[in-house]
């Protein structure tokens, strides 16, 4: 672990700040104290109410409250992969604004199961002494535009936009 490693903590409360969410949801039971000062609301769902055994079908998620920003937390710690692929994905289908994941080094989901979704690494971290990965997606930034993908590259620029197949 490195010990210049930014907290958990901090790069959350920096994200909130930054981004100005008006809601936030924390999915697991260590609800993190974050001091912020933009009295932005954190509502926490304890792991015990999605686990063990939940299937993280179309009702489930959509049964959970509307967000800003959605954290996360312990929910995965509990999972197999498969269960936690199926709530990510489903979060991420539902076109959530921001998802952040925080990820133990120690847990089984590996770097390209997140990048396949979607994600983005932001922070290496240090928690309670052992490294966690914040992992983020956002739908605002998810593509970003192509400065290939204009008429001037087309081989009939008249018809660019025109025809969809």
């Amino acid at each position: 672990m490195n010990a210049d490693a930014p907290s958990v903590l901090d790069v959350l409360q920096h994200l909130i700040e930054d981004t100005a969410h008006q809601s936030v949801l924390y999915l697991g039971d260590a609800v993190p104290s974050l001091a912020v000062e933009t009295a932005t609301p954190l509502q926490a769902i304890g792991s015990q109410q999605l686990l063990p055994g939940t299937r993280f079908d179309l009702d489930v998620l959509s049964a959970l409250p509307d967000a800003d920003l959605i954290i996360v937390g312990d929910v995965l710690d509990a999972c197999d992969s498969e269960t936690g692929l199926q709530l990510l994905a489903g979060l991420r289908n539902q076109l959530r604004a921001r998802i952040c994941v925080l990820v133990p080094d120690s847990a089984p989901w590996q770097f390209c199961d997140l990048i396949g979704l979607g994600f983005k690494r932001l922070a290496n971290c240090a928690k309670a002494q052992h490294a966690v990965t914040i992992y983020s997606y956002a739908i605002a930034d998810y593509n970003f535009t192509r400065k290939w993908n204009n008429a001037r590259f087309w081989a009939n620029p008249e018809l660019f936009g025109k025809y969809w197949w």
